[in-house]
């Protein structure tokens, strides 16, 4: 692991990989909607075409770098031309990160072709490839010996960790989580048509959330998964995110907390991130990312608005925000400071078209929080929530 600012904390990111095609969409023009030009036989015009990594391993693995840390990524390709190119885009940032990507001769790289109009959710057109043949065996024991902080993503795209109930996303977790390693997993919204949409998720989050330290799924992805009815009513009655109470938050967090997990980190795109915290009793065992003040989390209920930003793109800033939430417990930070330096990251993200053009420094990031980096508006007081003033985050008064 290459030598970054923190030296001596060790961080494995592995999971999903692909290749993500990019095309620059135009606003639509003459009072049409993107999808009223999106007709069969019609040729639409788009901008160039952003080539880059795409997937959690990628994302998180690649921004988690870019801020300072000593990063190892763990993921599988095929041995042809866009397997190459995901290894040589990652080598790119630093070679040493590229020196864990394994080439599976047996199967094609997987790929994303992302189309994100303007004023429109992205859409997503798919495949797999390799990532349906890694497993957990597939990581280096050595490498996850030595990792202070080992991070996964996106289960629902990889067959291996759906199957028999997700047995084997249990097992990695129970594995690594007995090396002493602080674990974290991220999660992606499913096909529902696919076996992962139509895996029963309560049932795999019971099995494997005992291991996982910190869990960072947004709202709609754990809607779906845990109270699936409530999310597609949510979803008839309009944006989901314009729907959002503390009451909703508190009680998907605290089933989560029920099910083993020790933070949740939920993300809510442009309404910022919420924050919920275990007891003190249950923090204990958090692993070799352990730090000072981590008894400051115990118990807490923190809700962040996000940073003022020129949204270019929202591709990868799921991931980018949970690298800077991951990077600010590897900096030991209290939870107010994590909860800024990981919404600074995400709106960092936006501001680039890819997932990655738009990150900075970890200290270039934090000058930018500290310099009066200005929020987007949020009132929480009519709910009986207080404002903690100098961080300019929410939190629950709990008696």
């Amino acid at each position: 692991m290459g030598e970054g600012l923190l030296g001596s904390k060790n961080v494995v990111v592995a999971g999903h990989l692909c290749v993500d095609i990019i095309p620059e969409i135009p606003s639509a023009t003459e009072g049409n909607t993107f999808f009223e030009l999106l007709q069969p036989g019609h040729l639409i015009e788009v901008g160039n075409a952003v080539f880059s990594t795409g997937g959690a391993a990628a994302n998180t693995g690649i921004s988690m770098h870019l801020l300072d840390n000593n990063v190892s990524i763990v993921a599988m390709v095929g041995d042809d031309m866009l397997g190459q190119a995901a290894i040589e885009l990652i080598g790119k940032h630093d070679k040493q990160l590229r020196d864990h990507i394994l080439v599976n001769s047996e199967t094609s790289s997987s790929y994303t072709i992302i189309l994100d109009p303007p004023e429109i959710d992205r859409m997503f057109l798919h495949n797999p490839g390799a990532n349906n043949l890694f497993n957990g065996d597939d990581l280096p024991v050595d490498l996850i010996q030595g990792a202070d902080l080992f991070h996964f993503g996106y289960p629902q795209l990889m067959k291996q960790f759906i199957i028999d109930g997700g047995k084997n996303l249990s097992a990695m977790y129970r594995g690594i989580k007995g090396s002493g390693s602080t674990t974290s997993l991220d999660v992606t919204f499913p096909d529902p048509s696919s076996e992962a949409g139509k895996a029963d998720w309560i049932k795999i989050f019971e099995e494997t959330l005992p291991f996982v330290d910190i869990f960072c799924p947004s709202i709609e992805e754990i809607l779906f998964m845990l109270q699936p009815d409530r999310f597609e009513s949510m979803s008839e009655n309009g944006n989901i995110l314009e729907q959002l109470t503390p009451e909703l938050l508190i009680g998907i967090s605290e089933k989560l907390l029920k099910m083993g997990v020790k933070i949740v980190l939920i993300k809510l795109g442009d309404k910022g991130l919420f924050l919920n915290v275990c007891e003190q009793e249950k923090l204990s065992g958090f692993g070799k990312a352990n730090f000072e003040k981590l008894s400051e989390w115990a118990g807490i209920r923190l809700w962040t608005s996000s940073y003022k930003a020129n949204v270019v793109g929202t591709t990868g800033a799921g991931d980018a925000s949970i690298a800077g939430f991951l990077t600010s417990i590897l900096h030991g930070m209290s939870p107010f400071e994590a909860l800024n330096f990981a919404a600074g990251v995400g709106a960092c993200n936006v501001e680039a078209f890819d997932a990655l053009g738009g990150i900075q420094s970890f200290a270039d990031t934090r000058y930018r929080i500290m310099s009066g980096w200005e929020k987007n508006p949020m009132n929480l007081s009519d709910v009986g929530w207080k404002l903690e003033s100098k961080h300019n985050i929410w939190y629950q008064v709990i008696d």
